[in-house]
């Protein structure tokens, strides 16, 4: 439609023009036929082109219906996805949930089997110590009395060297004999 307007304003435009400096009678049958011309032109393109023009208005619409469905479809699968991810995501965050809490619970666990085991060592420690300190006093009371003791027989043999005459020494001896005799007279008798 564009056209025939151009194509008219074109031709009243060099019509108008003219060439003489005479103004003349604006010419009116050049235009009319000029514009039956079109009119057959257009008539004849509209008869020829009117089946393909229709066909292919049609096929742009059936494509650009295509696409839209298509569109449409792309959009529903991608809503559906979406919602889909959206579900798992919240599985995912209560799963995760559940995995944090049950990490908790087991070093809750760990933590007071740690402390058990923990504190039966240190039960055990404390009880070797025990034995340990019970085991090295009863030694140094023994080595203290063993020592005491050695110390009473050097200071009883101390005083008993020195108030001890060669007399008394003499005396002793007799005695020891004597009863050594017995004893060896007794074991014969008997």
């Amino acid at each position: 439609m564009s056209i025939l307007i151009i194509f008219v304003l074109s031709t009243v435009a060099f019509a108008a023009g003219g060439g003489d400096a005479v103004h003349h009678e604006f010419p009116k049958m050049p235009i009319i036929w000029h514009a039956v011309n079109l009119g057959i032109l257009l008539s004849g393109m509209i008869f020829l082109l009117r089946k393909p023009i229709m066909h292919a208005l049609a096929n742009r619409a059936a494509t650009v219906k295509r696409d839209i469905d298509e569109a449409n479809r792309l959009r529903r699968d991608a809503q559906h996805r979406m919602e889909d991810l959206e579900l798992r995501l919240s599985g995912f965050e209560a799963e995760l949930e559940q995995m944090q809490q049950a990490a908790e619970t087991d070093a809750q666990k760990e933590r007071e089997a740690i402390l058990a085991r923990a504190e039966v060592d240190a039960e055990r420690i404390r009880e070797a110590a025990q034995r340990s300190i019970r085991d090295e006093t009863v030694r140094a009371r023994a080595s203290l009395r063993r020592e005491a003791a050695q110390l009473g027989i050097d200071l009883a043999r101390e005083r008993l060297q020195s108030s001890i005459t060669s007399a008394d020494q003499g005396r002793l001896n007799d005695d020891f004999l004597t009863a050594v005799k017995d004893s060896g007279q007794e074991s014969h008798h008997g």
